[in-house]
């Protein structure tokens, strides 16, 4: 048993201390204070000159969970290796989801509602996230785990944004969602008709993920391409996911197809946020 204790935490500290430092909310909480505008254009002149080709992707956590292990999560499916990730986190205050989440993270943990979604609700944490992509998109793609990965689907949803207001920046092109849950339609149909979804998706989905399975599937069903990788574990992405080559090869060809499509079209978060910062990535490098 101490064998296994101290091979576990092992791997604990390798791993953390191979995370990358990505954006985080933890500093950037959703609330109606705007951050200093010379800080943000910093971070945004920063990001442009290192990764001016890669999309850009706005991550929300599951129920029970924060930026921390969201951080986990990018490093173990490469994500954070093709993409830039900002990661947000919900206001709303929660118990860990696993007891194993002490050990990895020693900040408050979040969920993005409790209990049963009506309409009222539902629209007031869509147009919480929708208000951070406003003031800090826009973004090619949205990733969501578990609970997240419910709520980017539904604000994802054709006529979503129409029937919440409209975004004042050009919306995602893309989700990635692990072990998506399947919630809250009865709640969304409230607020526009129920439509399939027809944006490019990723499914990461738990062969052993007992629980929630069936609603990853379910959800993955609600996209009219769906790429579904169903991977050896449960209802998590554990660091065992880096020695999964096809898991890697999988997330690779997506975010590289995706990347293709934007820079074709010319509508690459990137590209718009230099516009809207009035900088050029390559005189900033070049200087």
């Amino acid at each position: 048993m101490d064998t296994l204790l101290s091979g576990f935490s092992s791997l604990v500290w390798t791993t953390f201390t191979s995370l990358p430092s990505l954006p985080s909310s933890s500093e950037e909480q959703p609330v109606e204070e705007e951050p200093d505008p010379a800080a943000l254009v910093k971070l945004k002149r920063s990001r442009d000159v290192a990764h001016a080709g890669r999309p850009r992707i706005l991550c929300l956590h599951g129920r029970g969970s924060n930026n921390d292990i969201t951080r986990f999560q990018m490093v173990h499916t490469r994500l954070c290796e093709h993409a830039d990730c900002d990661l947000l986190h919900s206001p709303l205050a929660d118990y860990a989801y696993s007891s194993d989440f002490h050990l990895l993270s020693a900040l408050p943990f979040h969920a993005w509602w409790h209990g049963t979604l009506d309409g009222k609700r539902l629209a007031r944490v869509l147009r919480l996230v929708l208000r951070y992509v406003e003031r800090h998109g826009p973004y090619d793609g949205l990733y969501g785990f578990s609970q997240g990965a419910a709520l980017v689907s539904l604000l994802s949803r054709p006529g979503m944004i129409d029937a919440l207001g409209g975004c004042a920046v050009r919306p995602w092109s893309f989700v990635i969602l692990g072990c998506g849950v399947h919630l809250g339609d009865e709640a969304a149909a409230s607020l526009c008709p129920i439509a399939p979804i027809a944006l490019p998706s990723l499914h990461l989905i738990g062969r052993w993920d007992l629980l929630c399975r069936t609603g990853s599937e379910r959800l993955a069903e609600q996209y009219t391409a769906p790429t579904v990788y169903t991977h050896d574990w449960g209802h998590s992405l554990p660091a065992g996911l880096m020695e999964d080559a096809e898991c890697a090869a999988t997330v690779r060809t997506f975010i590289m197809a995706q990347q293709q499509a934007l820079a074709a079209s010319g509508n690459t978060a990137h590209a718009t946020v230099c516009e809207r910062s009035h900088i050029d990535p390559g005189a900033a490098a070049a200087s």
